[in-house]
C-alpha cells in the first residue's frame, strides 16, 4: 500500500498535535523530575528554546553596540564583520557536534537527549563568548 505525501503529512501531524500540547502544560516541577523520555525531551527543547532566545537577544545587543559610534572605540567595522563572522562559524561548529552527539547516540531512546544537551551546553557557552564581548 502506497501512501501520498498530503495523507502522511497530516497523520504525522496529527501524531505531533499531543506532544505539542504536552510541552505547554509541562512546570518547571514537571522538568526537575520527568516521567518519561519524551517529556525530558520537551523540557530540554523549551529550555534550549529559551537559552536560544537569550542567545539572540546578547548577539542583537553585541551588533547594537558595535553599531554605536558613541560606544564603539578602535575598528568598529571590522569588528562588526568579525562578530558576524564568528557567529556564522560558531553555528556552524555547533550544528555538526551537535549532530554528532545526535549520531553517536542514534541506537538509544537518549539521542534527542544527546543532541539537545549539546545544544544547550553549547548555547550557554556562546552567550558567555558574547557577554565578555559586550563588557570589553
Amino acid at each position: 500500500m502506497t501512501v501520498s505525501r498530503p495523507v502522511l503529512l497530516l497523520v504525522c501531524l496529527a501524531l505531533a498535535a499531543p506532544a505539542a500540547s504536552r510541552a505547554d502544560t509541562l512546570t518547571r516541577a514537571d522538568c526537575a523530575a520527568p516521567l518519561s523520555t519524551s517529556d525530558a525531551d520537551l523540557c530540554m527543547a523549551s529550555e534550549y528554546a529559551r537559552l536560544d532566545a537569550s542567545l539572540d537577544a546578547v548577539h542583537a545587543d553585541t551588533v547594537a553596540l558595535l553599531a554605536s559610534d558613541a560606544s564603539c572605540v578602535g575598528d568598529c567595522a571590522g569588528a562588526q564583520a568579525a562578530v558576524a563572522d564568528a557567529q556564522t562559524a560558531w553555528q556552524q561548529v555547533r550544528s555538526r557536534d551537535c549532530d554528532a552527539a545526535f549520531a553517536i547516540a542514534i541506537q538509544g531512546s537518549g539521542r534527542n537527549a544527546a543532541r539537545l544537551q549539546c545544544l544547550i551546553d553549547h548555547t550557554r557557552t556562546r552567550i558567555g563568548q558574547l557577554q565578555r564581548f559586550l563588557s570589553l
